[in-house]
């Protein structure tokens, strides 16, 4: 996929298990809305570009050249909690 995307997973029913959603985009600005308030942690590959991560009001920038992996996490999943939604 290649463009910008948007994926609002705001209705996203919650449940006693962790709802694992892939996303990919070869090229393009990727934007996923998530519920307020949900334990959530994301798993992001990138080659080239910026990742702007706004869960609970903390902003992490990061400006990457080659391919890298970064894991980012909720203050539920950093404080222990199991999460709920993983990307």
């Amino acid at each position: 996929m290649v463009g910008d995307v948007n994926v609002d997973l705001t209705e996203l029913p919650s449940g006693t298990s962790a709802i694992r959603i892939p996303i990919n985009l070869g090229a393009g600005d990727l934007t996923v809305t998530v519920p307020a308030n949900t334990a959530i942690s994301a798993d992001i590959s990138l080659s080239a570009g910026d990742i702007l991560w706004e869960v609970d009001r903390a902003q992490r920038i990061t400006g990457i050249a080659g391919s890298q992996s970064y894991d980012f996490q909720s203050n539920e999943v950093t404080k222990g909690a199991n999460p709920e939604l993983e990307l």
